[in-house]
């Protein structure tokens, strides 16, 4: 009985023992709770980069498909400038817009008889 009146209650040697555990399991709870939190922040800000790094892809593959047609466009547009300047597209325009002829060149008119009877 000497020896539990010699300790007492918050004399007992175990008790600091425990008491060390308990703050061991705090802060190891702590540090897990802080860890899970940070992987989870990080995974976040992965997914955000990958997102924005997807979506950065569409817009590249839109403007190349668009940069692509337009310079289609273009070299069709510039097939059509050179023939629309060729004598050849300017004596057709001539000859079917304006009714003009060549030099030496004879017009001849066919009617349809159909069209005669019918005056």
């Amino acid at each position: 009985m000497e020896e539990q009146d010699n300790y007492g209650v918050y004399e007992d040697p175990h008790r600091g023992a425990q008491k060390k555990k308990n703050k061991f399991k705090g802060k190891q709870t702590f540090i897990r709770v802080i860890l899970t939190l940070v992987l989870a922040y990080l995974i976040f800000l992965i997914a955000s980069v990958q997102w924005n790094l997807y979506k950065t892809n569409q817009k590249l593959s839109d403007l190349q498909d668009e940069l692509a047609r337009l310079q289609r466009e273009h070299l069709e547009l510039l097939e059509f400038k050179e023939y629309v300047g060729s004598e050849e597209y300017i004596e057709y325009r001539a000859r079917k817009e304006l009714g003009l002829i060549k030099e030496g060149e004879r017009v001849i008119v066919l009617t349809d008889p159909s069209e005669e009877n019918g005056n």
